[in-house]
């Protein structure tokens, strides 16, 4: 029996030849085999971590539903050297792989570093939210605001 991407067969990334990361990560699996996005979209220029994600965020969509996220980054890991340090591989820009890396080296699986990766994306994303209600929540609150359309909210400065 083999681990291929044809045959249906999955494994943990960490235990496939790279020949059978190559076959997934270039099989119709990956999301990125049928996007239709520019070639640039999955190379941010950037090198902070998040202005790259704002400049491939249309790669990192992409990246955000491919079953075969997790093969993808340790090919990316594997292959370091080479092409395995550009661009976008495993939903992840260049500065966040190169930290994981570490970690990967050090035996931890690819997938339990996606894990705790998506985790503190979204730990992130919620602390930023209640900010955003609160100003939001000030800016109903100021008179005239609420009932003259033409302010644009952008326009107000808070201070705390």
């Amino acid at each position: 029996m083999t681990n291929s991407a044809a045959s249906g067969l999955r494994a943990r990334p960490g235990e496939l030849t790279n020949e059978e990361l190559r076959n997934y990560v270039a099989s119709p699996l990956a999301a990125c085999s049928t996007a239709s996005l520019d070639p640039d979209e999955w190379f941010p220029i950037a090198a902070g971590t998040a202005r790259a994600r704002a400049e491939a965020s249309h790669a990192l969509a992409v990246c955000a539903i491919c079953p075969i996220q997790a093969e993808c980054l340790e090919m990316s890991l594997r292959q370091w050297s080479s092409v395995g340090q550009h661009g976008i591989w495993g939903g992840l820009v260049a500065a966040e792989r190169q930290v994981l890396r570490r970690e990967w080296r050090s035996g931890i699986p690819v997938a339990k570093l996606l894990s705790r990766q998506t985790s503190a994306r979204l730990s992130r994303k919620a602390a930023v939210l209640p900010r955003r209600s609160r100003i939001l929540s000030l800016a109903r609150n100021i008179n005239g605001v609420a009932n003259n359309p033409g302010i644009a909210l952008h326009c107000l400065h808070f201070t705390r």
